[in-house]
């Protein structure tokens, strides 16, 4: 029964986690909402919470050019101008893309929250661990890296698995033992 309760620790602290941020987002969405209307609120307060938010969500930045009349017929252009840093522009586009931030981050944090009741995702999580790991750290998956650590994860495995099927009562025996020895 212990080793069951040790079993749903990750997909609870995943729901946890990503349940959070939703509901994090979907606050700072309502203010952001608040502020367009025109209500006093800091926003550039929470711009960093709300940056942070979008980035753990895998949201990416998004970049314009800015063109200011300076008079007599010339202009100032600045371009690649992030919107991350300039969260607190009331530009119409500008807010309608933050808004469709907000949403995918929204989208992003529910999607990842409900993939604990999906028994595929955990299916592949386990599959393919060796490129969820070097997705994690950061390394490309179509390396060739990436493709050789996975090869050798399934060889691994399928040893792994004949050798418990051969010795299964034995290893079983060792794996209660180890878990008991944890436990206790």
């Amino acid at each position: 029964m212990n080793s069951l309760y040790l079993i749903l620790v990750v997909p609870v602290a995943k729901l946890i986690m990503n349940g959070a941020k939703y509901y994090q987002t979907r606050h700072y969405f309502n203010k952001y909402a608040h502020w367009v209307g025109g209500h006093n609120i800091p926003l550039k307060q929470m711009q960093y919470n709300i940056v942070k938010l979008f980035k753990a969500a895998d949201i990416p930045d998004h970049h314009f050019s800015d063109v200011t009349p300076i008079g007599y017929g010339r202009v100032q252009t600045a371009n690649n101008i992030s919107l991350f840093e300039n969260i607190s522009s009331k530009r119409e586009e500008h807010v309608n893309i933050m808004r469709d931030k907000f949403h995918q981050a929204l989208g992003t944090y529910k999607s990842k929250a409900l993939e604990v009741f999906n028994p595929i995702y955990w299916i592949e999580s386990v599959l393919y661990l060796p490129r969820n790991i070097l997705m994690y750290v950061g390394i490309p998956t179509e390396n060739i890296i990436a493709k050789i650590s996975q090869i050798i994860y399934w060889f691994i495995g399928s040893i792994f698995t004949l050798v418990y099927m051969a010795y299964s009562n034995e290893i079983s025996d060792i794996i209660k033992t180890i878990i008991e020895g944890l436990i206790v």
